[in-house]
């Protein structure tokens, strides 16, 4: 199993919406995802961003909210794919799979230092760890 970090968005616009490409590509697949936010205002823009990238392509996928759980507490078992934008992650126990992501900004100390105590906690268990610069 691996987990992939994607770090380097300059900021939370350039972050969703490479989230929402790559959840697109779930949707194609129709992948159960869930998407874990900070909080219930970086969901909220999360949403406004998925509304206008659908305005922008007619790709409907990016309004499908049937296979998506959007959230901003722990993780649950039984995701295909899991994209972590938070800063209340930090393990994933049994809840990780081939198909985890985790995104991290420049601007935000509090989702950098949870992704880095992510980073460790996985590395510590074994799991091979990915990480691109975006």
């Amino acid at each position: 199993m691996s987990v992939t970090f994607f770090s380097g968005f300059s900021n939370k616009i350039e972050a969703f919406d490479f989230i929402a490409e790559n959840i697109f590509t779930g949707f194609q697949v129709k992948n159960k995802i869930c998407v874990a936010f900070k909080n219930s205002e970086e969901l909220e823009d999360f949403n406004s961003l998925r509304d206008r990238k659908f305005f922008e392509t007619k790709k409907i996928e990016f309004l499908c909210i049937k296979n998506l759980s959007l959230i901003t507490e722990q993780i649950e078992e039984g995701f295909d794919e899991i994209h972590i934008f938070s800063d209340k992650i930090l393990d994933l126990n049994e809840v990780a799979n081939e198909n985890t992501f985790v995104y991290t900004l420049q601007s935000d100390e509090e989702i950098n230092n949870a992704s880095r105590k992510l980073y460790a906690n996985l590395k510590d268990k074994g799991i091979n760890v990915i990480h691109e610069a975006v």
